[in-house]
């Protein structure tokens, strides 16, 4: 993954914001919001440019379309 100064981070760097969830009764952590737009946000793909509105809104607890700088 990348943080929002495009610096490439290792597992370890990640884990401390990593939540821990449960999926089909397995343990699994997660990489934190914040580090998943930020690295879709340095991604420069396409796909990942689409996800970016609606994990804004996740991140702002909002309904309504949310695009950096607004």
């Amino acid at each position: 993954m990348v943080n929002r100064q495009g610096h490439r981070q290792q597992y370890e760097d990640l884990e401390g914001a990593a939540e821990e969830l449960t999926v089909a009764g397995v343990q699994v952590h997660v990489a934190g919001l914040e580090d998943i737009i930020a690295s879709k946000e340095h991604a420069g793909r396409p796909k990942d440019h689409e996800a970016l509105p609606e994990l804004y809104r996740l991140r702002d607890g909002s309904t309504r379309d949310t695009t950096p700088g607004e």
